[in-house]
């Protein structure tokens, strides 16, 4: 047999998590990819009062991923993103088309 040991995931429920809207920056350095999350939130200047201005993104996390993690992220993603009606993959220059 030369399967690989599985391994275990332990699911820690104090890890926080990170709510993301945008995808703000993704750079390469050293064999590493990285990304950083926003949030994007238009805030009233006053308590009940509709936003004034346009919506700011709010940095909410970053991601530094080795190539084997980022390709299993975007399988997982595309795989995810399938089963969603209506949702498909543009590659990122045609998203601007539309």
């Amino acid at each position: 047999m030369t399967g690989t040991i599985p391994t275990r995931i332990v699911d820690d429920p104090s890890v926080r998590e990170i709510v993301a809207t945008t995808a703000v920056t993704g750079s390469l350095f050293e064999g590493a990819l990285f990304v950083t999350l926003a949030a994007r939130r238009a805030l009233p200047e006053t308590a009940g009062g509709p936003p004034t201005q346009a919506p700011h993104a709010h940095v909410t996390g970053r991601l530094v991923l080795t190539p084997t993690a980022a390709v299993e992220l975007v399988n997982m993603l595309g795989s995810l993103l399938a089963t969603m009606p209506g949702v498909g993959i543009r590659p990122a220059d045609s998203a601007a088309d539309h």
